[in-house]
């Protein structure tokens, strides 16, 4: 039976998460604790342990407040909340999958604050504000966003799209699931169960006198080809794909059986993306660039002799303040058109970029190393991406 405590304390978990901007909460049953985790910047920290008694509570209040089934304990369950916190609407999405010591819970919270953060606040720099800017400008193309999930590529076409956000555009998004509401935007979210998928809900979406198209994810052949002819008959298109930086998206589309002449004709640009942790400004400490980095440092081009570590402060979690985007950015010119043939290759195309400069998603992080935004550390991490 429910009780007035358990209501509170589920939503002092959730009020603590969004206070502490954080996406996910992981509740999680051991033999003989509950373990409660925030993911906060792009990594799980602890929250509270709990005996283990509170678990049913928990989950029980939780399936009340999503309308699912408080019966059912043995398959999986997906549900949704919209969650009232301040004078905003918060939608909760719900996933409980059972494990050996009972039903485990991740509550991914989509707050629409998140997705109003502007495009100077993306942490890119004034060169790559003014590129992505001139993309919106666009009549027709399609602008692809990649990287894996978790990379920020959801934030930067909402970011993107309220670019694009003007009375005399038509604009129809087609999510899975829609994660922010935009007023003037047309936002549909696809259903598979019922048959609505990205390829087919595209083709009605196309009678519908679109000026703009957002598709979250081109995962399929008709998805990538409906997409493409779109571009190639007037409209704007954007959407993500599922690749590790710009060239391999390319080989990609081809893999897919997608025909080279409609990448050529179709494709205008290919953004990569990331995210890094952003170093607290509060309490970052100078530090000299050891030898061992000044040799990574000069492999990129740079030559800093002193970068920023974190600390840690009361302002901030082990020294760092949310994340930043860093991308790399490569317009498809006539140059490049002439490359996207059935023979081409990973290299060929990576070839292309260091010619005309096309920094690598390493070296743009090694940039914001530079420049004091992040540590070492963070780039670090797409070393072997490079």
């Amino acid at each position: 039976m429910e009780t007035k405590d358990n209501v509170s304390f589920v939503n002092s978990i959730i009020d603590d998460a969004i206070i502490a901007n954080a996406s996910d909460i992981h509740i999680e049953p051991f033999e003989k604790i509950l373990r409660i985790r925030l993911r906060i910047n792009g990594s799980l920290i602890e929250y509270k342990n709990l005996d283990i008694e509170m678990h049913s509570k928990i989950i029980t209040r939780i399936k009340i407040m999503s309308g699912l089934d408080i019966a059912e304990k043995r398959l999986p369950q997906d549900g949704r909340i919209t969650y009232k916190f301040e004078n905003t609407n918060i939608d909760l999405r719900i996933s409980i999958i059972n494990t050996i010591y009972g039903q485990k819970c991740v509550i991914r919270i989509l707050n629409p604050e998140h997705f109003k953060i502007g495009m100077k606040n993306l942490g890119i720099s004034e060169q790559e504000i003014s590129m992505v800017e001139e993309f919106t400008k666009f009549e027709n193309g399609l602008v692809l966003i990649c990287g894996p999930t978790g990379s920020g590529k959801t934030t930067t076409l909402y970011t993107m799209l309220e670019e694009e956000n003007t009375i005399d555009k038509n604009i129809i998004t087609i999510e899975n699931p829609v994660e922010y509401n935009i007023f003037g935007i047309n936002q549909i979210q696809i259903n598979e169960k019922i048959g609505m998928r990205f390829d087919n809900t595209l083709k009605f979406v196309l009678r519908q006198d679109p000026s703009v198209i957002m598709i979250g994810e081109i995962r399929d052949t008709e998805t990538a080809k409906l997409s493409m002819r779109a571009s190639i008959t007037g409209h704007k298109v954007y959407s993500t794909i599922h690749t590790d930086d710009a060239y391999q998206s390319i080989i990609r589309l081809m893999d897919m059986g997608v025909e080279d002449y409609m990448i050529r004709a179709s494709v205008k640009v290919i953004i990569a993306q990331r995210l890094v942790k952003k170093l607290c400004p509060h309490c970052k400490q100078k530090v000299k660039v050891t030898p061992e980095q000044m040799e990574i440092f000069k492999s990129q081009g740079l030559n800093p002799t002193e970068i920023y570590a974190p600390v840690g402060c009361d302002k901030c979690r082990n020294g760092y303040d949310n994340r930043l985007a860093v991308m790399q950015i490569l317009k498809v010119d006539d140059e490049l058109r002439n490359l996207i043939k059935k023979d081409a290759n990973l290299q060929s195309l990576k070839e292309f970029g260091n010619k005309n400069q096309v920094s690598g998603l390493f070296k743009k992080a090694m940039i914001q190393v530079q420049n004091g935004n992040t540590s070492f550390e963070q780039a670090m991490r797409l070393y072997n991406e490079n």
